[in-house]
């Protein structure tokens, strides 16, 4: 997910958080870098080449749909309307089964899965208005879906990817008066708070080392600004291409990191960032979605098309739905990629695999 959201607060027992404080892992990050401080690197060369790409839609009951995530085994999740309404969903060798929701709930979404098949993502008790308050869970296969959600630090709490074989999932939520951080957790350590008190956080994804990505918004700034947390907890802001804002939205195992900057004169530009290389602008392609584990960027959504970006070759997908906004949600190393055309789920394929 690359768009940023407001969320409403609430209060908390005083008590409760400053045990909390005392027991999760939350880190006071230091001041973001100011737009002059962090200076990207000289925009990356890009050669525009055909895709090799074709596009197809999977198969949903009733039309409307979006693919999410998908895994090394060709595994898809994401949403469908069916009988029941809005579910997530599974999709294998393009067979449809519905995952359900979390106990007492009427609609859910599927947000990421693991290599080994365990699924993450949100539930909600009002299948007519999404405002309602969300619950993250964990499905398990044949166990079922389990929920993840803290409601003494949350009104409402999603779950938006899980590490390929380590099974580490990130979130975020709303609703706390002390703050909105983001959250990590894993059948090890349990539920870890992430970004600090008096902030709002989000974490987008998470690698199997537990490094994980996403945005930290102070209150006072009200802006949001990428940020990196290393698995102890602490972490560094990794800055902006000259403007306001900033997320990082995809990492993978060799800590390659994507995501999305406005730039000093308010276009937003695509970024890549690593340790050695810094921060890379790669153009104004608009959102980076996701970046494989051998380095394939995914992305969309200014234009109707989608893109897909390796090693300094652009390529635009092609288009299910022409007029309509095309999203490159998430790919594997394989090179498959997932996303939607509007209201479809799609798949875009080759031939070959990534070498």
């Amino acid at each position: 997910m690359c768009i940023s959201r407001d969320y409403a607060t609430g209060r908390v027992d005083l008590t409760l958080a400053f045990l909390l404080a005392l027991t999760a892992c939350v880190d006071e990050p230091s001041a973001p870098p100011t737009a002059a401080s962090a200076t990207p690197a000289a925009h990356a060369s890009l050669n525009i080449v055909p895709s090799g790409y074709a596009v197809s839609v999977l198969p949903v009951p009733y039309e409307y749909g979006s693919a999410n995530a998908i895994n090394e085994n060709g595994v898809i999740v994401g949403w469908a309307t069916t009988l029941n309404g809005t579910r997530a969903v599974r999709w294998t060798n393009g067979s449809m089964v519905d995952l359900g929701t979390l106990p007492g709930d009427h609609a859910s979404v599927g947000q990421g899965i693991s290599n080994s098949g365990l699924i993450v993502g949100k539930s909600v008790f009002n299948d007519y208005n999404f405002s309602a308050s969300w619950r993250s869970f964990l499905f398990v296969p044949n166990v079922g879906m389990l929920s993840l959600h803290d409601p003494n630090m949350y009104s409402d709490s999603w779950a938006n990817a899980i590490s390929p074989n380590t099974n580490v999932v990130v979130g975020g939520g709303g609703g706390s008066g002390l703050g909105s951080p983001a959250f990590r957790w894993s059948w090890a350590k349990g539920m870890e708070y992430l970004g600090g008190y008096f902030k709002m956080a989000e974490a987008l994804d998470v690698n199997d080392a537990g490094t994980t990505v996403g945005y930290i918004r102070s209150w006072g700034e009200g802006t949001e600004k990428a940020y990196l947390w290393w698995p102890n907890g602490s972490g560094k802001w990794i800055g902006t291409l000259g403007g306001c804002c900033s997320q990082a939205t995809g990492i993978n195992a060799s800590d390659e990191v994507v995501g999305w900057s406005k730039t000093a004169n308010g276009e937003t530009h695509v970024f890549r960032w690593t340790y050695v290389g810094g921060l890379q602008d790669l153009g104004s392609l608009e959102m980076a979605m996701d970046v494989s584990a051998k380095g394939r960027i995914v992305g969309c959504c200014s234009s109707s098309s989608s893109w897909t970006l390796n090693g300094g070759q652009l390529s635009y997908l092609p288009n299910f739905s022409p007029g309509g906004i095309n999203s490159a949600n998430a790919v594997n190393s394989c090179g498959t990629i997932v996303g939607s055309s509007g209201i479809q789920p799609l798949v875009w394929h080759r031939r070959t695999c990534d070498p």
